[in-house]
């Protein structure tokens, strides 16, 4: 059996419904442009929930601890021997020496990576995928081309390519699911990196440390800037924060640009709910009339405005979901994703929390509701008999 407080709020709701079904004209209106805003503000955040959940996959792959030298304030090349030093340091796993950095190639007109493979990263990349054979001996004079390089260029495996001035045998070419990572690198034996970018055998770019237990990074990080003096120490949850304020900041850039769409839609919204029509308000006054009271019209008005909130913005995540996860948000991605040139070829996948939601909620729906208030109100104190004259 129903209960008289809950068949009221079913009878106020169904009246609500039926108003707006009434009004389908100035219903729809309202619903298509909020749900328009909606869209917006869904794919904004949806996208950058996206592309931080794919920055924290890349960082899992990344070690533990990244060592290397300033000088003059900028990054410098480091001694390979200093890996020594780390190794002593209690808790510390593994040290490599690493060779990679940035060329810029005429024929593309941008800059690769170039990054001198280690065998565990190969076996790691043959794991992944490519298209070719990852060569797993001590061979040089070969390289592995990431997705994006490779479009470039218009290379497949088993071409041979010019790099400032010396012919290398593409062996391989990364696959798209790796292309976050690999999508403007050009990998290759660390001795033919080292002779690319100009370093010593004996120079490193810097050094990635793995430390047994991961409780121990910090303590561990602290340790080695004691016995590196003016060495830079990063840890990869270091990275993951420059990551998420990254992509937050740009996100909320974004976000915040749409603004004045949602200000211009209110304000729409509230001079259209303010300016009553000749059959709302006799529709009120009859209301009214009958024995409704002001709360009974004013509860019928919040109600309507709820639901075209609600309504607008579940289409609207219905649609941006469409527009990020399956179309990959053309446009919108290009602002967000950060590189300029060889850009990586990423499907969005679904990385949310729940904190969107309601940011979505705060945006669209309790404006919307918010700025109703004083015309629903307005509405509510219309005199029956003024009204019905």
């Amino acid at each position: 059996m129903t209960s008289p407080l809950a068949s009221r709020w079913l009878s106020l709701l169904s009246f609500a419904l039926g108003s707006l079904g009434r009004r389908r004209a100035k219903s729809a209106a309202s619903l298509v442009g909020l749900a328009l805003v909606a869209t917006a503000f869904a794919s904004v955040f949806a996208l950058t929930d996206a592309l931080r959940g794919e920055a924290r996959r890349v960082l899992q792959t990344l070690p533990d601890i990244t060592v290397s030298r300033l000088r003059a304030g900028r990054p410098s090349t480091m001694p390979a021997r200093e890996q020594q030093a780390l190794r002593a340091i209690a808790g510390v796993g593994s040290v490599r020496d690493r060779a990679w950095g940035y060329l810029y190639l005429d024929a593309i007109a941008a800059n690769v990576v170039v990054v001198g493979l280690s065998p565990a990263q190969r076996e790691q990349l043959a794991r992944a995928g490519a298209d070719g054979a990852i060569p797993t001996d001590d061979s040089q004079g070969w390289v592995l081309l990431g997705d994006g390089v490779a479009q470039a260029f218009g290379a497949r495996a088993g071409d041979e390519l010019d790099l400032a001035g010396r012919t290398f045998r593409v062996r391989a070419i990364a696959r798209r699911e790796t292309s976050i990572v690999t999508a403007d690198v050009v990998a290759m034996d660390p001795r033919d990196a080292r002779t690319l970018l100009g370093l010593r055998e004996d120079e490193a770019t810097d050094l990635a440390v793995h430390v047994y237990n991961p409780e121990e990074i910090p303590v561990a990080s602290a340790r080695i800037a004691e016995a590196l003096p003016g060495a830079r120490v990063v840890t990869r949850d270091e990275l993951a924060r420059v990551y998420e304020l990254t992509y937050s900041g740009r996100g909320g850039f974004v976000a915040l640009a749409l603004i004045p769409a949602l200000v211009a839609l209110l304000v729409l919204a509230w001079d259209r709910m303010t300016g009553l029509s000749a059959d709302e308000r006799r529709e009120v006054a009859t209301l009214k009339a009958v024995g409704w009271s002001t709360r009974d019209v004013l509860l019928v008005r919040v109600i309507e405005s709820l639901v075209i909130a609600a309504l607008a913005t579940g289409l609207g995540a219905l649609c941006a979901h469409g527009y990020v996860y399956v179309l990959g948000a053309p446009g919108l991605f290009s602002a967000l994703r950060g590189w300029s040139v060889l850009a990586p070829a990423l499907r969005p996948t679904p990385s949310g929390d729940g904190a969107s939601v309601l940011a979505i909620v705060a945006l669209t729906v309790l404006p919307w509701v918010t700025a109703s208030i004083v015309p629903a109100w307005r509405a509510a104190v219309v005199d029956p008999a003024e009204a019905l004259r």
